[in-house]
């Protein structure tokens, strides 16, 4: 992080707020911490104990409380620092907190400072996961390379690469045809009170089949090789994404407030 741009957000953010608020603030670049994506420039703000109490000092009524005493102060952050920065954390100052590198499942509060560009459409929603470094570096390549300005948008693109392949339209045929069984079976049991052993064993046997060569098909097909089973990712970092836009009108989202 270039010294000069660090001193400027530090001192953008301590300006906000009364002198002895926090114990320590750290100006994130893309490197210094997995959350931040590449271009972006981040902070994550310690909170100083100060008169706090003494017990239940780490919990999410302390961090709420402190949210609460100091809503004027993160209104000039909307209002100045927020538009130009990808996020700000809020976390309580404890020994924990301040090691390296910095726990990702930590609690705080997250102010973002760009919304995603597909924030309140319509029908989508909001989906978290978390990326381990291999993925983190997948990801952050497509972006480096212009396939999106974001990790959610290359999570975007990626999907509508997969819904693009023909191997998805039969994976979707399939999904289909499962349905169909059950719904045949359903009528089994309504009309006669159960259905016939041999029957089920018989769908039951074909659906899990169909849907396995499906699996395997598509696997195959977009990767252009055999099937391997990925590695279960180490905790990373936590990538939102929403579905692509429907035509509807987006809602900005300013005063946005996520919990870690």
């Amino acid at each position: 992080m270039d010294e000069t741009i660090s001193n400027a957000v530090k001192n953008r953010l301590l300006s906000a707020f009364p002198d002895g608020t926090f114990a320590w603030v750290d100006v994130l670049g893309y490197g210094d911490d997995p959350a931040v994506e590449p271009g972006d420039t981040a902070v994550r703000v310690f909170i100083a104990r100060g008169g706090g109490p003494e017990e239940n000092w780490d919990s999410k009524e302390t961090l709420d409380e402190w949210a609460k005493a100091n809503g004027e102060g993160i209104e000039k952050l909307h209002n100045g620092l927020l538009p130009f920065i990808a996020w700000v954390d809020f976390v309580l100052d404890t020994p924990e907190h301040r090691a390296k590198p910095y726990d990702q499942t930590f609690s705080g509060t997250r102010f973002m400072g760009r919304p995603d560009v597909l924030e309140g459409v319509p029908g989508g929603a909001r989906v978290g996961t978390w990326l381990g470094p291999a993925d983190l570096a997948t990801v952050d390549a497509l972006i480096v390379a212009g396939v999106g300005t974001s990790r959610a948008e290359v999570l975007r693109w990626a999907i509508g690469r997969i819904r693009e392949n023909p191997a998805y339209a039969q994976l979707q045929q399939q999904v289909r045809e499962t349905g169909e069984q059950g719904s045949v079976l359903g009528e089994d049991i309504e009309h006669s009170g159960r259905p016939t052993p041999s029957l089920t064993r018989c769908r039951s046997s074909t659906s899990q089949l169909n849907s396995l060569r499906a699996i395997q098909q598509f696997h195959t097909a977009g990767r252009g090789g055999a099937t391997r089973r990925r590695p279960r990712p180490a905790p990373g970092s936590r990538v939102l994404a929403a579905p692509e836009p429907t035509g509807s009108q987006v809602v900005p989202a300013r005063h946005r407030r996520a919990r870690l």
